[in-house]
């Protein structure tokens, strides 16, 4: 059976960034991942496990290849601009599906779990707190804009974080971060006294 498969183009806060979400059959949506656990790539050899994200750094205006569970964030560099941009790679994305090709070599790949945030046994009570909030609440909401998060550490009431996709680089990131990430961590964990993004 021949798939209706199209992209819509979303704008994200970060200029640099736009994020491709998929439609099949008219399907507001189309799952690329079968859990949510985004993968990022920022160059060609991170980008090895990926066919699509391998063609795509096959172009020198390329900077990061963010893929999550229902779109694909792709992150250029400064000098190009997106009107030329746009339209070539909305075809190129779907090309590849039509043509039944693969988003991974390895199918195993997109079931395997986000290490950072997987609530461990070892966890201390404010850790598995923190990360429950991170992938309840904070993760569904920057996955919106393009983006994720990933838990890092948690010493000293200060917790370690790194931003993924749009989020990465973008000028709003610090107001996000501070504004909104941390103001939320304090509600649930009033102990916690900052958070910071490696």
């Amino acid at each position: 059976m021949n798939l209706d498969f199209q992209v819509n183009i979303e704008k994200t806060p970060n200029p640099d960034t736009l994020k491709f979400l998929f439609s099949v059959n008219g399907a507001d949506s189309y799952p690329v991942m079968d859990t949510f656990e985004p993968v990022e790539y920022t160059d060609s050899a991170d980008a090895e496990d990926s066919p699509l994200a391998t063609t795509l750094f096959g172009f020198p205006w390329m900077s990061k290849v963010f893929i999550g569970p229902q779109f694909i964030s792709i992150t250029k560099q400064d000098w190009v601009e997106w009107n030329i941009l746009e339209k070539p790679l909305k075809k190129l994305i779907e090309n590849h599906f039509q043509q039944g090709l693969p988003l991974f070599e390895n199918p195993e790949f997109q079931k395997q779990e986000n290490v950072y945030n997987q609530i461990l046994e070892t966890d201390s009570e404010e850790v598995k707190l923190i990360k429950k909030t991170l992938t309840k609440e904070i993760r569904p909401m920057l996955a919106l804009d393009g983006g994720d998060i990933e838990f890092r550490k948690y010493e000293n009431q200060i917790l370690i974080i790194s931003l993924k996709g749009a989020c990465n680089g973008c000028p709003s990131s610090k107001a996000t971060l501070k504004n909104g990430i941390e103001v939320r961590l304090k509600e649930v964990l009033p102990s916690l006294n900052e958070v910071l993004s490696v």
